[in-house]
């Protein structure tokens, strides 16, 4: 593809200001904004810069549900008519239209944005959930709407009690990440890989009652890394390559 069939924007019609940051770093000479059909602004090309479409798809995750723009589940066709009028992104009032009401820098980047659905986690950032084993995946929900479950049981709980009661074990639970936050990792520091999951499920005789499923923790040889056809697709791990690791401490 020709660099002028790629997608560019400058600074200015950038709004994010992690977005004007990447384009002020990564910026070009002689570039010309697929926006604002013009230079004279720090501007940055994905022909040059291929991490700006991740950096468009990370704030595309960070602002926006899935439901909305996959028309499959009754949004638009893709992210980019989210992105055609007033958002957290972009300035659309510098967009430049054709006659016909085309917008081909936004098309640029549409064009972009579909090449590769569904990257590896190290390849690039997805934007849409997909499906593992012919099963529908859970759709993806915008960043910002999501808070972790320990939040989300806080603010039930501040419902029923006094702000002042929960205090003491919020605090508790802040101070369980201070160290893991503080700690220090040394070069030379051996890691291995750690197998996440379980060997088996066994059913436990319960004479007559609901069964109770065991799980059965792998043990031996099978604690190392499983084979590729063993992966599941996760967000972290893809299938055939597990990125957790762990440390042995003494």
């Amino acid at each position: 593809m020709e660099e002028d069939e790629r997608f560019s924007i400058c600074t200015e019609c950038a709004r994010h200001q992690e977005l004007k940051k990447y384009i002020a770093t990564n910026s070009t000479p002689d570039c010309r904004c697929a926006l604002f059909l013009q230079t004279g602004y720090p501007c940055c090309s994905s022909a040059h810069t291929p991490n700006l479409e991740n950096v468009f798809k990370g704030l595309i995750r960070i602002y926006y549900n899935e439901m909305d723009y996959n028309h499959h589940w009754g949004g638009h066709s893709s992210p980019i008519a989210l992105l055609a009028v007033e958002n957290e992104i972009i300035n659309v009032s510098r967009i430049i239209s054709e006659p016909t009401d085309r917008e081909p820098g936004l098309e640029l980047l549409d064009h972009e944005l579909s090449g590769m659905p569904y990257p590896d986690v190290d390849k690039g950032i997805g934007i849409y959930a997909g499906h593992t084993d012919g099963q529908q995946n859970m759709l993806l929900r915008a960043i910002k709407d999501w808070d972790a479950w320990s939040l989300i049981d806080l603010k039930r709980n501040l419902q029923k009690a006094n702000a002042h009661e929960l205090e003491a074990s919020f605090k508790d639970k802040l101070a369980g990440l201070i160290g893991p936050c503080k700690a220090v990792i040394l070069n030379g520091t051996s890691f291995f890989r750690a197998r996440i999951g379980f060997d088996r499920i066994e059913q436990e005789d319960t004479w007559g009652e609901d069964p109770t499923p065991r799980y059965v923790p792998f043990s031996d040889s099978d604690l190392g890394a499983p084979p590729p056809t063993d992966s599941l697709c996760r967000k972290a791990e893809p299938a055939g390559r597990f990125l957790s690791l762990c440390r042995i401490v003494s």
